[in-house]
């Protein structure tokens, strides 16, 4: 039949056979061409997905930048606490020693009052030994008296 068709077109089987060879390597390089086609698209979709998992690391690095940040916020606000219980048991310490102190000057203001009492007695003894002074004195006057009388006497 092919033999046929070529006399009737007048074609020689050989250009017949190179037309066919001819399309059939166009419909491989089209093949070829549609394969390369599915592996650029194949690159294209892996670089796209690469592309999301740089993402979601990215945007884990930020959740774990983040997390630490909170942490560190959360240990600055624990030392802020620790220094306020310090300064708060510090502030009661100096509260108990003006307490203590106070104490102090109501046990010497008692020691005053003491002493206080003490001049008082000592000034009592000191009128009484005074007044034994006198006492003495006028027993001396009478002493003195009873020796003019018995001078008198004589």
């Amino acid at each position: 039949m092919s033999v046929l068709l070529c006399i009737i077109s007048g074609r020689k089987r050989e250009d017949v056979m190179m037309d066919k060879l001819v399309y059939n390597q166009s419909s491989f390089n089209g093949i070829v061409d549609s394969v390369d086609s599915y592996d650029d698209r194949l690159v294209y979709n892996q670089s796209s997905f690469d592309g999301i998992v740089d993402s979601l690391d990215s945007y884990d690095d930020k959740l774990v930048y983040n997390q630490s940040s909170f942490d560190g916020i959360v240990d600055s606000l624990d030392f802020y606490d620790d220094k306020l219980v310090y300064n708060q048991s510090s502030f009661d310490g100096i509260v108990e020693s003006l307490n203590s102190y106070d104490c102090i000057v109501d046990t010497l203001n008692s020691y005053d009052g003491i002493v206080n009492s003490l001049d008082s007695v000592y000034g009592i003894i000191d009128s009484l030994n005074s007044y034994d002074c006198i006492v003495d004195s006028l027993n001396s006057y009478d002493v003195i008296g009873n020796s003019l009388n018995s001078f008198d006497d004589k």
